[in-house]
């Protein structure tokens, strides 16, 4: 488990703001000063946001399944951690990715971050007579599915918009 935040950490820091920045077609040329410190604001936001969306994820967690037999937790720290996962590596990989994309994949991370804290943080408060499973089986699954479906719009209207061809 040790490792695998070191993973992410990892993934995170290894690039700086500055070389991802330079690295956006729309930010490499021509762009105001203004746009280049709010997009590296936003993205530094969207790391610090994984991070800590991971580990107060794993927290609730944890928490929720006290009484929950040991190898059933271990598939569940995988489980929860995922979409942290997969969007650090796409922060990571995907460096070439158009502005929009990119801000969308940063905004996307945020909203993940912030969701999935305030439905396992609801969970946990929640009597300790309710089942509690629910909400950690469904909100990885789900939180793949909007990372792919806003990122997936934006590249196609990115894409779209650099070929000339206007809605």
């Amino acid at each position: 488990m040790r490792l695998l935040a070191v993973m992410i950490v990892g993934l995170i820091a290894s690039a700086s703001d500055r070389e991802c920045v330079s690295a956006l077609p729309g930010f490499a040329r021509g762009s105001t000063s203004r746009e280049r410190l709010r997009s590296m604001s936003l993205r530094r936001a969207a790391r610090i946001a994984v991070v800590a969306g991971a580990v107060g994820s794993l927290a609730l967690m944890l928490l929720a399944g006290r009484s929950t037999p040991r190898l059933l937790l271990a598939g569940f720290v995988l489980w929860i951690l995922s979409p942290f996962v997969i969007l650090a590596w796409a922060d990571r990989v995907f460096v070439r990715w158009s502005a929009l994309t990119h801000t969308t994949l940063d905004l996307v991370t945020l909203v993940i971050t912030l969701g999935s804290l305030a439905i396992y943080g609801a969970v946990v408060v929640r009597s300790t007579g309710s089942p509690r499973g629910a909400a950690f089986v469904a909100v990885p699954p789900a939180s793949w599915l909007l990372t792919a479906m806003a990122v997936g719009i934006a590249a196609l209207v990115s894409r779209r918009r650099s070929s000339g061809g206007g809605a």
